[in-house]
């Protein structure tokens, strides 16, 4: 017994080691590469659209926007530069939370502690964790329901479910492009031991996930205070569609 509680806590201190070293150390490493000013592709656009809490292009990031805008009343650096650092915060949280699931799955620390770091030192995702972009938010958000549901394998406990599909639909809400892990949560879920079964967590989780997607209202509320920068209108159910399913692009 004692034995086992001596290799617990020394479990727990070697994790709260790992994670916030596998934050701290990309955040530090990011921290002289920001992006002062636009740079290319979208983020002279969601510079534009933080600022004016506009309506971007589609489906709209209304996450991206309303979290860059908390950012942006941070009362140090320039306005560019504080979007910046809003993504290396991202790539930096997505680093711990990558760490907390490979620590969860493997115990090895240095697997942990490695891992992430790799993929946050990738070049192309390098260049997207110092500039205003959607994209390491969209990590984040996918690493934070990979950690929910390994925490929902392990006790079955319902509240990590709904949480998991809270956060996947609210992810949607940053980019369409988190959808396309669906089919994996779901084989996930269903090698976990959920069946048709179980049909009130199913339905539950499908409610939260819902919620998350919510913030799409987003769109409506803030195309009726008529934004001096916005992509297209969106007043309608229609409008709100046809933006958030990129009809424009085809």
């Amino acid at each position: 017994m004692r034995y086992a509680v001596l290799t617990k806590i020394k479990t727990r201190s070697i994790l709260w080691l790992i994670l916030p070293i596998s934050a701290l150390v990309p955040l530090a490493a990011l921290w002289g590469s920001l992006a002062p000013s636009v740079t290319f592709g979208d983020s002279g656009e969601f510079l534009t659209q933080i600022a004016t809490l506009g309506i971007a292009h589609p489906p709209g990031f209304p996450l991206f926007l309303l979290l860059g805008k908390l950012f942006s009343l941070l009362p140090f650096g320039e306005f560019a530069w504080r979007i910046s650092l809003m993504s290396a915060v991202f790539a930096s949280l997505t680093s711990l939370l990558l760490a907390l699931s490979i620590w969860m799955l493997t115990k090895r620390w240095w697997l942990a502690l490695l891992a992430p770091w790799i993929f946050i030192f990738f070049p192309l995702y390098w260049q997207q964790a110092t500039m205003a972009e959607v994209y390491t938010l969209n990590t984040l958000c996918i690493a934070a329901v990979l950690v929910v549901l390994l925490h929902w394998r392990k006790n079955k406990a319902i509240a990590w479910l709904l949480l998991a599909a809270f956060l996947f639909g609210l992810g949607a809400t940053n980019h369409a492009m988190s959808l396309l892990y669906g089919p994996g949560f779901l084989l996930f879920l269903l090698a976990s031991g959920m069946t048709i079964r179980h049909w009130r967590q199913w339905g539950l989780a499908a409610v939260f996930f819902a919620l998350g997607l919510s913030l799409y209202a987003y769109l409506p509320i803030r195309s009726q205070g008529n934004p001096p920068v916005a992509w297209a209108e969106t007043k309608t159910l229609q409008q709100v569609v046809r933006h958030i399913t990129r009809q424009d692009y085809s």
